[in-house]
């Protein structure tokens, strides 16, 4: 079998790539030669080695392939057309390199967050030392306060499992934008079954808000993949819960026409600029008036529900109705419209002319 295996080296002799075993690179280092024979270990086969070097880099390469070692000059054609390469390699490893670490640095922050959350959820109904040490002595307490509240804990337990499906979101999007073989496993799903799946962990948020939450019926199957689906739907339901104009009503409805399902998140929420609708999308933009309330974010949420729509071959857009809404809140001056944002997915697997249902 004829291979060749190369170590490519930038030219401050830092290694850029290499399908070279380490001790192999070692030997050649050591070799007064540019050209002769090797043998490496565990193998009978003599390699013709080359060591080729310019301006903008080196290469080491070992081959038993039978063109190279009839003729050096395509040998070292071949490997100056690597050493070509090595400015490319560098700009897309550098690239990827910081893509992955702002996508962990905000994986960090974003569970570190929902970990305090988690913790203050907690230590808000149970001192700190009932937690923090053992004993039955401690399980008895902890349930007489249970007892005592039945409803504060339920809301609270209510809470706790919309972090979990937070940070459940969080790893999802981390592993399904950074893995080569992105596996989504399409199917049909009952979309009002799953989207209450995820709605009733945010009921306690719109109770508090004196928002009325009407999830209009519906037996629309949709088909799409479950994880990036959840992962989309918990954050438009986040945004929601944290835009939404206090008293008023959240309409979701769910249509249906040839291709596609369309879920219509209607309410009033906080106004969106006309020249901020082309910009929404885009990780680390926030709205106006988010910032005005200080409930922005990272900007993340709106970006990350069209990143997985992509994914299912669906999309979003934002229809604005009515007129403009003005509350005044704790003396700021609080603008509110009538939003849609219609997030529509496919009805039927691709090049089929019916639907199954589950």
């Amino acid at each position: 079998m004829n291979n060749t295996y190369y170590a490519l080296f930038d030219d401050m002799g830092k290694i850029i790539t290499s399908t070279l075993d380490e001790s192999i690179i070692k030997n050649l280092q050591t070799k007064s030669d540019l050209s002769g024979s090797i043998k490496c270990d565990n193998s009978n086969t003599n390699y013709k080695y080359l060591i080729v070097e310019n301006g903008k880099g080196k290469c080491f390469a070992i081959t038993n392939e039978k063109d190279f070692i009839k003729s050096r000059r395509v040998y070292e054609k071949h490997l100056l057309m690597l050493i070509d390469t090595i400015k490319t390699i560098k700009e897309l490893s550098e690239q990827a390199n910081l893509e992955l670490k702002l996508s962990t640095h905000r994986l960090i922050h974003n569970l570190t967050s929902i970990n305090a959350h988690n913790i203050q959820e907690i230590y808000g109904e149970f001192p700190q030392s009932l937690i923090s040490t053992s004993g039955k002595k401690n399980i008895t307490v902890i349930s007489d306060i249970i007892t005592q509240k039945p409803k504060t804990i339920a809301k609270m337990v209510l809470r706790l499992a919309k972090n979990n499906v937070a940070m459940k979101a969080e790893f999802s999007v981390f592993k399904r934008l950074f893995d080569n073989n992105v596996d989504l496993s399409m199917n049909y799903h009952k979309v009002h079954k799953v989207l209450m799946n995820i709605l009733y962990t945010f009921f306690p948020d719109f109770t508090s808000k004196h928002v009325n939450v009407i999830v209009h019926d519906s037996s629309e199957m949709a088909y799409l993949d479950y994880e990036t689906f959840h992962v989309a739907m918990f954050h438009i339901l986040d945004n929601a819960a944290k835009y939404t104009k206090p008293n008023s009503q959240f309409d979701i409805h769910i249509n249906k026409d040839e291709m596609y399902i369309t879920i219509n998140f209607e309410m009033d929420s906080l106004v969106i600029e006309d020249d901020e609708i082309e910009h929404i999308f885009q990780e680390g933009y926030s709205g106006k008036y988010a910032h005005c309330l200080f409930k922005n974010g990272q900007g993340i949420g709106m970006a990350r529900i069209k990143e997985m729509l992509n994914l299912n071959k669906g999309d979003i857009s934002i229809e604005k109705i009515g007129a403009i809404q003005t509350v005044n809140t704790c003396g700021l001056e609080v603008k509110y419209q009538r939003n849609i944002f219609k997030l529509r997915f496919l009805a039927k697997k691709p090049n089929t002319c019916c639907t199954n249902s589950n």
